[in-house]
């Protein structure tokens, strides 16, 4: 039998004899195997040694049966599981005599349930981290599991699963109940293969707490019916509140002020956000990869990771409004722009919808993200249809114009200068004044639930007004509504300021790179410092800029500083990185944060040509700005 072996100790003597499998598993020659039990004992694993001894000790007196799984060191260093047996064999007095044994190589096994209980570790981290609660739903048997997260955030003890139909009922808001049940069954009665809703349900201290609950078919039957539901549930309280806190701080408030405040409150969210969401994100897409082969627990990492793209997405959007999205200007001409989407507006628009584009084919140039401006005007025209059901007229136009001090003199939020103008009209129902002010907040929308995020304008505000312009908006009901995209012309220096600068090829990767990680948040530190180990490097780790320049000031070799830029304990990333350059001005350094580059650069917090990952990043996201962090110390070096 391959990987089987005998092992014969004579306990008066302390002599022992191998087999040749023994001899085989162990990767020794029998001139040179152990001949004294002390020198097998020497083979095993130095923490395993103290286990071994004890039991042969133990076995060897007939006290306990000699029955155990170890570790050993080949002759190669190589390490191998194994499950060692061994029988007591007494003389005709009744004496020990000899112990008779078996060693069987069950490494494979080993290292399986090892993989299987890493795995099982990382994803209930993931859970709890993230307050995640699971829930299974068989149809067929109305039998209903969760995990303890799901009852423990409402206060309850998971013993009250065993009557969850009943508990559910009676503690879902009386205003959410009858719509939450009829989106679950409709997903039952072969409607959408998932659902995504936020309801109320009641804590144990007798408040209400906001859920935000995703669920999806997993089993159908013959009929394409869903016989099986999974899903996730999470507590959105503390937003649910900021957006009522909001809803009643904007009497107080004047308009601009009340927005700029929003976006500081909501980059800042975001960007806290984006350090969960690295970990949640990262942990998930190992977790699926490793439990391939287990359809459970692989569909509730998808789950997982599914959640923390769509958070991630979010606060995309969020960081838009706020005017801190990574942007990639250029110099663009925005009649062009338009010109070339009118083919996709017609398509998208559908035919009761007339598109025309009209106005000075001739704009100036303006220095903005062409694919941000191309959504904002999908976005805005996706409104028009919405306001236009039975079908109206578009009209897209674009202009040059110079606003004065006198014409501005009354409107703080545009600036006197020249600018290009982007107006999309409809012949719509109109918004009511009430609303209008508001059509900007995030959140607020004026579509019927579930037709709408509330983000579309708040994403079109945060993206002109970070490109320097703003934006405005005029509407009369029963007449229609116009919105106007005011966008900075770009002079000729513009570009100039702004080369391209060549990227340098990314080097093949060695695996020996010593890599000083930056990070305060544990859970993201601990979480890179996984991934880049994975990916063959070697990581020194600082929870501050403090604690890193005490590594660098030693002896230690280190290619790369990767760290965060907004970091307490009073020193920057970039801060770091000027004193590190004193230390070893050949280091590379490669920036992250939760705020995007251009929100950094902006606050002239880094310099516009530093290398820059940003939060939440995947593992490829990870290697390839490594790499290329590597690629411009082998340029430069």
């Amino acid at each position: 039998m391959a990987g089987l072996g005998f092992i014969d100790w004579d306990l008066a003597t302390n002599r022992v004899e191998l087999s040749d499998g023994t001899c085989r598993l162990l990767g020794i020659g029998r001139d040179s195997a152990p001949t004294m039990n002390d020198q097998m004992v020497a083979l095993v694993h130095p923490d395993d040694r103290h286990l071994v001894g004890e039991n042969l000790q133990r076995g060897a007196r007939g006290e306990k049966e000699y029955n155990i799984d170890h570790r050993m060191i080949r002759s190669d260093g190589s390490v191998l599981w194994v499950h060692a047996q061994a029988e007591l064999i007494r003389d005709d007095a009744g004496r020990p005599m000899t112990m008779f044994g078996t060693i069987v190589d069950i490494t494979a096994r080993k290292k399986g349930e090892l993989a299987l209980q890493d795995s099982e570790e990382r994803l209930r981290f993931t859970l709890e981290v993230t307050r995640i609660g699971i829930w299974d739903w068989d149809l067929r048997t109305d039998q209903w599991n969760a995990n303890a997260t799901y009852f423990q955030m409402l206060g309850y003890e998971p013993s009250v699963q065993s009557e969850h139909r009943r508990f559910w009922n009676e503690r879902v808001h009386p205003e959410d109940r009858e719509w939450v049940v009829q989106k679950m069954l409709a997903v039952r009665d072969q409607g959408p293969p998932e659902f995504h809703i936020e309801y109320r349900l009641r804590h144990a201290d007798g408040s209400h707490r906001w859920i935000s609950s995703l669920g999806r078919a997993i089993e159908f039957d013959e009929r394409g019916r869903a016989v099986r539901m999974l899903g996730i549930r999470a507590d959105v309280t503390e937003r649910k509140m900021a957006e009522a806190r909001l809803a009643e701080s904007e009497a107080r408030a004047t308009h601009a002020q009340k927005l700029e405040s929003i976006g500081l409150l909501t980059g800042g969210i975001a960007h806290d956000f984006n350090n969960l969401l690295t970990v949640v994100i990262g942990n998930a897409e190992q977790l699926a990869e490793e439990l391939r082969g287990q359809p459970r627990l692989t569909q509730l990492a998808e789950i997982v990771r599914t959640a923390g793209e769509r958070g991630a997405d979010l606060t995309g959007r969020l960081l838009a409004f706020a005017r801190r999205q990574a942007l990639e200007p250029k110099l663009i001409e925005p009649s062009r722009i338009v010109a070339g989407m009118l083919a996709l507006l017609r398509r998208t628009l559908g035919e009761p919808v007339a598109v025309e584009v009209a106005g000075d084919p001739q704009t100036w140039a303006v220095y903005i993200d062409p694919g941000q401006l191309e959504q904002a005007i999908l976005n805005l025209c996706i409104n028009a249809r919405d306001a236009m059901p039975n079908g109206g007229d578009l009209r897209i136009e674009t202009k040059n114009a110079v606003l004065s001090q006198e014409s501005t003199a009354e409107d703080f939020e545009v600036e006197p200068g020249a600018y290009v103008i982007v107006a999309i009209t409809d012949t719509g129902s109109g918004i009511p004044q009430d609303r209008l002010a508001r059509v900007f907040d995030p959140f607020f929308t004026t579509k019927p639930v579930g037709k709408g995020t509330g983000l579309g304008l708040s994403m079109v505000y945060g993206f002109t007004k970070q490109s320097g312009g703003t934006v405005k908006i005029h509407s009369e009901m029963g007449v229609g509504t116009t919105v106007k995209l005011y966008l900075p012309r770009a002079h000729s220096e513009a570009a100039a300021a702004h080369p391209q600068e060549p990227v340098p090829a990314l080097p093949a990767r060695r695996g020996a790179e010593v890599i000083l990680l930056v990070e305060d948040d544990t859970l993201v530190r601990n979480h890179a410092a996984r991934l880049l180990k994975d990916l063959g490097y070697r990581v020194l780790l600082a929870a501050n800029g403090f604690e890193a320049l005490e590594i660098a000031r030693g002896d230690q070799s280190i290619d790369l500083l990767f760290t965060d830029v907004m970091m307490a304990g009073g020193m920057s990333g970039p801060d770091l990185a000027a004193r590190m350059f004193a230390l070893r001005p050949r280091l590379p350094v490669l920036f992250t944060s939760g705020y995007t580059e251009n929100a950094i650069v902006q606050q002239e917090r880094v310099g516009s040509g530093a290398l820059w990952l940003h939060k939440p990043y995947d593992r490829r996201a990870l290697d390839d700005k490594v790499r290329q962090a590597l690629a411009t110390a082998d340029h430069t070096g």
